[in-house]
Order: structure tokens, then C-alpha cells, then sequence
């Protein structure tokens, strides 16, 4: 609710003509970010971070970095090696 309230003010602000922010690029970015948060409301966190992925890399703020840490919950990555396995055996327990 708090980041929709927030989105909401920056749109309102950035439609005053007087404002540098008022450029499409911005606006571009605002989309990408309401796709992103209703991605992830739809627990969809893949899509959120396409969405958050293709947004414009200079106009990323603070909630472009919420969004991300939201969108990935986890506690870290291990890499697999790069060659797909080729046997596999049975264990019994």
C-alpha cells in the first residue's frame, strides 16, 4: 500500500510540466515498477523481475531496489556445473 501511495505522488509530481521528471523515459520506468508490484501480488516473481530487468538502468531508485529483494527470497545460489550429467545412479535410502 505505502509503494502504491508513493507511486501515486511521484506520477501526480511528475505530470507538472515544470518538473524534470516529466520525460518518457521516467514514465516508462513507473510502468515497469506498477508491472513489477503486481507481479509479485500475484506471486509471480519471475515476471516481476523480467518487468524490473527491462526498466530503464538509469532512472532505478529506491524502489527498484525494494522490488528486486522482494522479488528474490533466496539465501543463495549454488552454480552447477555447466555440462548436463550424463549418468545418474540409484541409492536406496
Amino acid at each position: 500500500m505505502l509503494l502504491l501511495t508513493a507511486l501515486f505522488y511521484v506520477a501526480t509530481y511528475a505530470q507538472n510540466p515544470k518538473n524534470a521528471a516529466f520525460n518518457p523515459e521516467y514514465q516508462s520506468y513507473l510502468a515497469h515498477i506498477a508491472a513489477a508490484n503486481a507481479s509479485l501480488r500475484l506471486n509471480d516473481a519471475a515476471e516481476a523481475q523480467r518487468w524490473l530487468a527491462a526498466s530503464p538502468a538509469k532512472q532505478r531508485d529506491w524502489e527498484w531496489r525494494y522490488l528486486n529483494a522482494r522479488s528474490d527470497n533466496s539465501i543463495a545460489a549454488v552454480k552447477l556445473a555447466d555440462a548436463a550429467p550424463d549418468e545418474a545412479h540409484y541409492s536406496p535410502d
